[in-house]
């Protein structure tokens, strides 16, 4: 490239000037992100959302009451979530995760631990019927196909007649020329 082009004179190295290049790590080690993310898990599990039920309370005179009770709600981990928590975008950790396995081997075991803690977290709770099992289904990836018609990778077997021969007792079935030999008989 020559000079003009660029605005510089010739053997100018003003990238050298600057003090950094690149932004911070925000993990300098692999127990630095684990002890963020520990963080994080305690944060939501000290910070419920609450739903409000009624609840009846009996009395002893035969009479009762309807009471208001607030009930901690168990809440997912998500990598959103996190991010939020820790003041990066989602972006960051797909890519830090990325870059890992060439540039950060030693993070590999902390990203799969975090990752996993996440998943499991939220398929125990769909488990369990405290996280619609749905939603969180499709989150994690797991798959609830029905086939309506014909899927081309994957179709479904051509129906097969079965005709029973007339054997004299009057059968409303047509009957089938006679064949010169067997036909076998294959299920698709």
């Amino acid at each position: 490239m020559s000079s003009e082009l660029t605005q510089f004179k010739a053997g100018v190295k003003n990238w050298m000037l600057r003090s950094k290049h690149g932004r911070d790590k925000i993990f300098k080690t692999p127990e630095d992100l684990w002890a963020a993310a520990v963080e994080y898990f305690k944060s939501v599990d000290d910070n419920p959302w609450y739903d409000v039920q009624l609840k009846t309370e009996t009395e002893f005179q035969g009479g009762s009451s309807v009471v208001m009770v607030e009930v901690p709600l168990i809440l997912p981990y998500t990598i959103q979530d996190m991010c939020i928590f820790w003041g990066v975008g989602s972006r960051y950790w797909h890519e830090f995760k990325a870059r890992a396995k060439d540039n950060y081997p030693h993070f590999l075991n902390t990203i799969s631990i975090i990752d996993d803690v996440i998943y499991s977290r939220k398929y125990k709770g769909a488990a369990t019927n405290r996280f619609n099992a749905q939603f969180i289904g499709k989150d994690i990836g797991l798959i609830d196909r029905q086939m309506v018609g014909n899927d081309p990778d994957n179709p479904m077997p051509s129906p097969v007649t079965f005709y029973i021969p007339d054997n004299g007792r009057g059968s409303s079935t047509p009957a089938l020329p006679p064949a010169k030999k067997e036909i076998p008989f294959y299920l698709d």
